[in-house]
């Protein structure tokens, strides 16, 4: 097996767990967004639905942002996970722990994953350029 695809395959394997994984979770949340204002209606916008369907936007652009440019995304996904957690905290009734962690925790997560690839990327470059050099 070829050194250079063996370093690669676990930067491969989990930028493509990051891909897949933030955009079902941007796609659950654009639908749940989409399916709530149907049902409701289109009209006006409370404080509470503008921002958390302003947080849906965000959360799927960022996540469109990390397939292109995995630094940079991971870091806004991260971002939008943290703002997902403090609307829950805020926005809760009751279980707030519960609602922190179903909120913001997915992105949290797959924030981080993109940027553990872009870290290994970068690594892998650094150490493709010494190998051939």
């Amino acid at each position: 097996m070829n050194k250079r695809n063996s370093q690669a395959r676990p930067a491969r394997g989990l930028r493509w767990a990051a891909r897949i994984t933030g955009t079902l979770v941007a796609g659950l949340w654009l639908l749940v967004g989409i399916t709530g204002a149907i049902s409701e209606g289109f009209g006006p916008l409370d404080a509470e639905s503008a921002t958390m369907a302003t947080l849906m936007v965000v959360s799927a652009v960022a996540v469109g942002v990390a397939w292109r440019r995995e630094d940079t995304g991971g870091w806004l996904v991260v971002g939008c996970g943290l703002a997902h957690a403090v609307f829950a905290l805020l926005a809760a009734e009751h279980n707030h722990l519960l609602a922190m962690s179903v909120m913001g925790l997915p992105l949290v997560v797959i924030g981080t994953l993109f940027l553990v690839t872009a870290r290994l990327s970068g690594r892998q470059a650094v150490l493709q350029t010494k190998s051939i050099g």
